[in-house]
Order: structure tokens, then sequence, then C-alpha cells
């Protein structure tokens, strides 16, 4: 395969459904799971029908002219609504490469399985659009989604049909640290000094380079003063097989949220066999919800740097042959 540059492409719904995604095959497979017979007794006999239909006097129901009271706050719940149409995605979707730095709106939909090449992709600008059922491969051990402080996410699957990041190899033949990660950056606030894990300067403080990159690449630098900022949403979504050391104790995660403030979402989030940290967060005010880490070889949840988010609804399953 011969990447080309990304400009030149040639190319409920609870914590236990969620952990169900957990056992479900690496490449995307539905489960199906059958609906449950009603065991109530049955007669043969059809329902009484007394011929009386119910009293309707006219009369329409009072209206005082005042209207329900909003009190601003939004439900607490984001789960996705029942009646999302089901996307019909193909078996086997041709490959389409990506590779370099997006800056303006792109989506990208299951009629393609994306594959991340060389360092991946960095959206520096604009959104990028993640539908239901969509795969997105690494197609190399350090390939990354990262999406940079002047970009923004929108990943958002269903119960039915997640988005799943993972790794390039053969189902069957994917282990843990095949690829990158998923990284968010924003402009939140972080309590870092300006010097880098491996001892590099970052600029100023309240700045850094999120750790598993080049401390010289500008891209994946966060951190600011707005713990608002909106690093989008990433919603139903399994990321498998991640994790690469870039050197000692600066590793890329499964997720790793740096300076992400309180309007993005990670809701329904599952990390499955990662090499470093399932979740990693740095600084920022964003919160986790509804989160299933399984056989993180390093930390399943761990946060740096000042993170004043919440998390609810997270289970960590531990492999036995970690050491932490």
């Amino acid at each position: 395969m011969n990447p080309v540059r990304h400009r030149n492409l040639f190319l409920g719904t609870s914590l236990a459904a969620l952990a169900l995604m957990a056992c479900s095959s690496s490449n995307n497979d539905r489960m199906d799971v059958p609906t449950a017979q009603d065991a109530g007794t049955d007669t043969g006999a059809p329902p009484t029908d007394m011929g009386t239909p119910p009293t309707d006097n006219g009369t329409p129901p009072a209206d005082n002219g005042t209207p329900p009271t909003d009190n601003g706050t939004p439900p607490t719940d984001t789960v996705a609504p029942a009646d999302v149409p089901t996307v019909m995605c193909p078996t086997n979707a041709p490959e389409q490469m990506h590779m370099g730095d997006i800056r303006a709106d792109e989506t990208w939909d299951c009629t393609r399985t994306h594959v991340l090449m060389g360092d991946g992709v960095f959206v520096l600008g604009g959104t990028l659009r993640i539908t239901p059922g969509t795969l997105v491969k690494g197609g190399s051990d350090r390939a990354v989604l990262l999406v940079a402080t002047g970009g923004r996410l929108d990943a958002q699957g269903t119960a039915a049909q997640p988005i799943v990041f993972t790794s390039n190899r053969a189902v069957g033949m994917r282990r843990a640290g095949q690829w990158g990660g998923v990284i968010l950056l924003g402009n939140a606030r972080i309590n870092s000094t300006n010097t880098l894990a491996d001892g590099g300067m970052s600029g100023p403080a309240g700045q850094n380079i999120i750790e598993g990159i080049p401390p010289t690449d500008n891209r994946a630098r966060y951190g600011g003063t707005d713990d608002n900022h909106n690093c989008g949403t990433l919603r139903y979504a399994r990321i498998e097989f991640p994790g690469y050391e870039l050197s000692t104790n600066n590793e890329i995660n499964g997720l790793t949220i740096g300076g992400c403030g309180r309007q993005t979402t990670i809701d329904h989030v599952e990390v499955l066999a990662s090499a470093d940290d399932g979740i990693e967060i740095f600084g920022g005010a964003v919160d986790v919800k509804h989160a299933v880490i399984f056989n993180a070889e390093d930390d399943g949840l761990d946060w740096d740097f000042g993170w004043t988010g919440r998390g609810q609804f997270i289970a960590i399953h531990s492999p036995t042959t970690s050491t932490e």
C-alpha cells in the first residue's frame, strides 16, 4: 500500500450493555440478542370486548397558558436515543489510507475502512466526523488519531453500531501495542510547568506537549485558560490494541485527553488491551462517563496535571500479568 498525503486522498445503553462490547469480536461484528419470550399464559381465547367505547364529553384539556418550567439543567444521562436509524455498512468495506493533517471539515463513514498510515492523522482545523459503524485501523505501531486544539472530533456511534478503532492485523493476530491510539487536546487549564516529561522545554507555563509525541512537534501542544473548551464528542466507541512507547515513561495511551474542557463529551467508551494506560487525562475539566477499560498493561484510568473533571460509571479489569 502506498500512502498518500491526506490532502490528496486516494482514495441503556447501560454500563452492562457497554461491557458486552468487550466480548464482541474485534472486527466489529454485531452481537444479536434474542428477544425474550412472553411468559404469560395464553388460553387461546380472545380478549373480552365489552362493546363500550371510552367516554368523550367533547371538552378539551384545560390550557392555562403557562409553559412548562425549564430550569436550564440538561438531563444527567447522555444516552443516545433508541430510534437512531441503523446504518447499512458493507461487510468488507474497501480501505482508504490517511496520513498527515486535516484542516477543514471531513467525514469518515462505514463505506470505507479508514487506515491511519505513518504517524497517523492530526486534525488541526475543522471537525472530523465519524459516523456509526465506522472501522478505523492503525496501519503502523506509532499511528495516532490526534485532534489538536484547533480541531474537533465528532465521533458518535450507537449501542448497535459502535465506532471501532483497532489494529490493522488480521483478526486473531491482534495484540496490545500494534498502533498508537486516540488523542484529544484542548485549551483548558493544566497545572503543568513548561518542562516536558522527558526533560525538554515545551514553551509557556500552563502548556505542554502531550506525552508520546516528539517534544518538537508543536501540533501536539495543549493547555490554556478556557475550562469550557470543547474538544468534541466520543460516544459509543471501542479502542482496541493501542499503545506506543516513544521513550521511558513517555507513551501513547489507548485514549489520551489533554486539557479538554467541560463541553467535551466522553460517554460509553471502551478501551481494550492497551500496551500503556487505558485512559489517561492530563489536566482540563472534561467529564468521563460509562467507560470500560479491559486488560490495560499499565494503569486502567490515570490522571495528571490537575484534572478537575468527574468520572462516573467506570469499570476496570486488569490482566493477571499486569504489575500495576
